[in-house]
Order: structure tokens, then C-alpha cells, then sequence
């Protein structure tokens, strides 16, 4: 009989005798018990996965993908993807700074400014 794979990401998870949330094999409330709360918990599995497919739609064809570091800027994300392949898409002082901490060249690392009319 072939073992069921876990899925990517949170779900829930059901062994009979507890029914907890899991992200990643991992109990939310275990999580919460170590690091506190509020917090944010975020699936390296799932941005893998959703990483890959993209990175697979292009096929053979040249292509670079770009993390925006203005969508998210945890360290933790942003060397998961740049470990992916990603590069760092940083347009602003602060972006660039949470580069330089997460050790990243960014894409642009100079700051783009807006044309002001008089």
C-alpha cells in the first residue's frame, strides 16, 4: 500500500485523538507556545511549490524570476526564494537595507525616482 503524501501548506491534521491545524507537518499551536503571539507563520513548502510552477510554465525558455521585496519583506522569505533561484527586486532605501540584512544583491540596487512636473 503506498504511504499518502502530506499535502504542501496548512491543513489539518486528525490522528485520532487531537485535531490541530499544521503548517508543514507542524502544529500551529506548538508554534504559538514557542514563539508567542501574534505572529505570522508562513508554509516554505507551499512557496516552493507555487515558486516551482511558475519557474516550470516558462519551460525552456530564458526567463528570470524576480521577488518584489515590497510584497513581503521577511528575511526568511527572501533567502527561501533567492535559494530558489529568485533574484531580489528592491527599489526603495528601506528594500535595499532588508536586502543587504537578508546578504542579497538586489536587481536594481539604486533608487528609481519619479519625473516631478513643474
Amino acid at each position: 500500500m503506498a504511504q499518502a503524501t502530506r499535502p504542501a501548506g496548512f491543513y489539518r491534521q486528525n490522528d485520532g485523538r487531537n485535531d490541530a491545524l499544521v503548517c508543514d507537518g507542524v502544529p500551529l499551536a506548538a508554534i504559538a507556545a514557542a514563539e508567542g503571539t501574534p505572529l505570522y507563520v508562513y508554509s516554505a513548502a507551499l512557496l516552493r511549490e507555487r515558486y516551482q510552477a511558475i519557474d516550470a510554465a516558462f519551460g525552456g525558455y530564458p526567463h528570470a524570476l524576480h521577488y518584489a521585496l515590497k510584497a513581503n519583506s521577511t528575511l526568511a522569505i527572501a533567502r527561501l526564494l533567492h535559494a530558489l533561484g529568485s533574484s531580489v527586486d528592491a527599489n526603495s532605501v528601506w528594500e535595499i537595507e532588508v536586502a543587504r540584512r537578508a546578504r542579497l544583491r538586489p536587481v536594481a540596487d539604486r533608487l528609481h525616482r519619479r519625473r516631478q512636473d513643474a
